[in-house]
């Protein structure tokens, strides 16, 4: 059915449009245009999407990562794995590997984002070294010596003082019980038990529902991920790799960090501090999921500002790993912090900078534990976010367990 009247006002609106003349069109036409203008040319200013990002679009990012798994192959040494063919974006390899393949010419930019602000503590640099009389022209003691006389001087009873005494005692006891760092004798597992254990008891001081169990110690969380998969599968279960050292939060009965020793400090072995450091990543992954599945609902948010970390020793230095989560539900591992250890046979003077180095390690404790009860115990706004990702199960290949040796545990 035709509407005659509306049909009839088009018809005039046309004719009239039709009547305007030529000069008055052409200025319409060039008024119009120079809006246009100025209306793009103000977007173009204030749109911060038409400006080129320095960082890579997520959804370029997933699509890469799907090229990039649908040609990779599993491996089955573990020190050559790549750990992006198990979901883990790997920013502290140093060559060529998935992650720089997929980022392209946005890696040098993420990387330079996920560097840590974490920097020495230059107020307890100062007081090991008022501590140890190292000041000005003050008489030089040997360091046995020099932590008598603090102690006797009862000026600084402070907690970091009385950390900074007992670390610093370590180098004393190893000394005394002739278990030199500067000699080839020291074996990992001493050098674990009698230096690594003992410095990280006095940091872990303040907080008193964390504990360490050492010495080849099973991760929990990873046998019964792996045992489940493999169930699942009507598999054999797996026997899970061990670990050096295991951090576990007492209060919510959850491993939250790893420690590893790859060999003595004086052995120059590249195989095993690669195959370690690959066992770190992935079995960081391992804790942080099991974190979040403790938990029936986590939010994006709380996902992403959530960091598990593992301390890793070789040849007389510790690297600080963290792993976490973006919110495209991609695991991050990243470097944190690395510094030198002490081991000469003079290491007075080089306590200083060590303690001050250490004193990071001490935070990232504190802030794990905190960050961690914070997580468990917050009310989240919404339950529309799944803590599930959406990788492939895959059970790792394990390296050949070494000779067996019974679990310690200390507070």
């Amino acid at each position: 059915m035709v509407d005659w009247v509306d049909l009839s006002n088009t018809t005039k609106r046309h004719k009239a449009f039709c009547t305007v003349e030529q000069h008055q069109n052409d200025l319409f036409v060039s008024a119009s245009s120079q809006h246009v203008q100025e209306s793009s040319s103000r977007q173009l200013l204030e749109d911060p999407f038409l400006k080129e990002s320095e960082y890579i679009s997520p959804l370029v990012l997933r699509e890469n990562i799907k090229t990039w798994k649908s040609t990779a192959s599993r491996i089955e040494k573990l020190h050559l794995q790549d750990l992006l063919y198990y979901h883990i974006l790997d920013f502290v390899s140093k060559s060529k590997n998935g992650t720089q393949e997929v980022y392209g010419a946005y890696y040098k930019a993420e990387y330079e984002k996920l560097a840590t602000g974490r920097k020495a503590n230059d107020e307890i640099r100062s007081l090991t070294r008022v501590l140890l009389n190292l000041k000005g022209k003050s008489l030089r003691l040997s360091l046995k010596d020099s932590l008598i006389l603090a102690k006797q001087k009862n000026e600084y009873t402070n907690d970091a003082s009385k950390i900074i005494r007992k670390i610093c005692k370590v180098y004393v006891d190893l000394e005394e019980e002739k278990i030199r760092l500067y000699n080839i004798d020291t074996n990992e597992a001493t050098y674990l038990l009698c230096f690594v254990r003992p410095i990280f008891v006095q940091l872990l001081m303040p907080i008193s529902t964390m504990k360490f169990i050492w010495c080849e110690s099973y991760l929990v969380c990873k046998k019964a991920e792996e045992n489940r998969i493999l169930m699942d599968q009507d598999e054999k279960a797996a026997n899970t790799a061990k670990i050096d050292g295991i951090l576990i939060q007492e209060q919510y009965n959850l491993e939250v960090a790893l420690i590893e020793v790859s060999g003595p400090n004086y052995k120059v072995n590249s195989t095993h501090f690669y195959e370690d450091r690959k066992k770190l990543a992935k079995n960081l992954k391992s804790i942080y999921k099991a974190i979040m599945h403790s938990k029936d609902y986590v939010c994006a948010v709380s996902r992403r500002e959530f960091k598990v970390y593992g301390f890793h020793f070789y040849l007389n230095k510790l690297y600080i790993y963290s792993l976490s989560q973006t919110a495209d539900g991609h695991y991050v591992f990243s470097l944190a912090s690395s510094f030198e250890i002490p081991h000469s046979k003079v290491v007075i003077h080089a306590l200083p900078s060590f303690l001050a180095n250490l004193w990071i390690v001490r935070e990232i404790l504190q802030d794990l534990n905190k960050s961690l009860v914070s997580l468990l115990t917050e009310n989240e706004p919404s339950s529309q976010s799944s803590n599930e990702s959406d990788e492939d199960h895959y059970v790792s290949p394990t390296k050949k367990q070494k000779t067996s040796s019974s679990k310690l545990v200390f507070g």
